[in-house]
């Protein structure tokens, strides 16, 4: 909400905000992917006592923790139809776009051009 609230619309300093969150979502999805790699190598710790709902509730919550974790940088990712700077280090490409998402990529690559 900091870019809605807090910078204009087409300013560097909205370009910024959107590639700091891009750069923390793209963190995060990296972090979810090496904790699901290095849980693949490691046995599974013991249950704790408890019922079986209790386990299964616990288990389903797991699921759908990490479900979200990959789901929201992905579809954030996708859904700007822009490239990142990633904390201004590397450049990666944008997702691909559709034609309805074309004016909005456009828009900020303006924005870019703009800031830099």
């Amino acid at each position: 909400y900091y870019r809605d609230w807090f910078t204009d619309k087409q300013t560097p300093e909205n370009w910024t905000a959107l590639q700091l969150h891009l750069s923390i979502g793209i963190t995060i999805l990296v972090l979810a992917t090496l904790r699901i790699l290095w849980r693949l190598g490691n046995p599974v710790p013991r249950l704790e006592p408890g019922s079986r709902l209790k386990h299964r509730a616990a288990r389903l919550g797991h699921y759908a923790l990490y479900a979200v974790m990959f789901i929201m940088p992905i579809t954030g990712y996708l859904g700007t139809g822009v490239g990142t700077e990633y904390f201004f280090l590397i450049n990666l490409p944008e997702a691909g776009c559709d034609a309805a998402q074309h004016d909005g990529r456009q828009e900020a690559l303006n924005v870019r051009a703009a800031a830099g």
